[in-house]
Parts: C-alpha cells; structure tokens; sequence
C-alpha cells in the first residue's frame, strides 16, 4: 500500500507539474500570436491595423498576466523549493 501512495503522490506532482508548464507555455505563446498581423483578418484590431486577435492590446495584457501567473506558481512550488531542499544537511 505504500508503495501506491508514493506512486500517486508523484503522479499527482508530476501532472500538476506538466498542466502548469503549459499554462504557461500556452499563454506565453498566444500573448505573442495575438500581436501579429495578419491579413486575413475580418476587423482591424484597436491598434488599427489587422492582425489575429480585435482585442490585441487587451487580450495580449490578460495573456501576459496569466503566463506570469503560471510562471509564479511554477517557481514558488517547484525552484524555490528545489534550492531549499539543496541547502538542507
């Protein structure tokens, strides 16, 4: 049984690990995909010109918040405590 435990235990850190990355990941690449321009757009975007997203600047703020969001998280549950667990005896 504990053995299973322990199997789970770093399952669940290892998926928790993985979904976080690609939060990021995601929303990092999708902040700059919003910016470019692109022609077949179907309305200019509020910066005046076309490009993937009408709502560029604003999508691209809450894109760019989400992705420091998930890089916060990955850093104060997985580097931060990587080095506390280095400089312990």
């Amino acid at each position: 049984m504990g053995q299973l435990t322990r199997f789970i235990a770093i399952f669940g850190r290892t998926l928790l690990l993985l979904i976080v990355l690609a939060g990021f990941i995601g929303s990092a690449a999708s902040a700059v995909l919003t910016v470019f321009p692109d022609s077949s757009a179907s309305k200019e975007s509020m910066l005046g010109y076309e490009s993937h997203c009408s709502f560029a600047p604003i999508s691209t703020i809450i894109l760019i918040v989400m992705a420091a969001a998930f890089g916060f998280v990955f850093f104060r549950k997985y580097v931060r405590r990587r080095s506390i667990d280095e400089t312990r005896p």
